[in-house]
């Protein structure tokens, strides 16, 4: 085999496993879809509600049309279709199931849903 035929294999063989390793993605399951996103959406009535993850916490917030805003915030404890957020103001627990979408996320808390969008 000629010089330039092994440099040609080398070469193809490195461009496959850098290709390979390249398109390896961040994102393995659900939990990490909706993790790695922020997620907002506007509701019929002007209210910006909107879902925020930063490390082991969740932030869920609502900016009213009169200007006003509510928070849920605090550590997120998560799998494949549920998280529940312990809000560190209040000690409440807040469950919700999930469902993603591509760039849909469906929330349900109290079998009422709203459906979030990627930012």
């Amino acid at each position: 085999m000629t010089f330039f035929r092994k440099s040609l294999c080398i070469l193809f063989s490195l461009f496959v496993v850098l290709f390979f390793t390249s398109c390896s993605s961040a994102i393995k399951n659900t939990a990490d879809e909706l993790t790695l996103n922020s997620w907002e959406s506007t509701l019929e009535n002007g209210n910006v509600l909107s879902l925020s993850f930063t490390e082991d916490n969740a932030t869920l917030s609502i900016k009213f049309a009169d200007g006003t805003s509510a928070e849920i915030s605090g550590l997120c404890e998560l799998n494949d279709t549920h998280f529940v957020v312990h809000d560190s103001s209040t000690g409440i627990l807040y469950p919700f199931s999930y469902d993603v979408h591509f760039d849909k996320v469906e929330v349900i808390y109290n079998s009422k849903s709203v459906s979030l969008y990627k930012k």
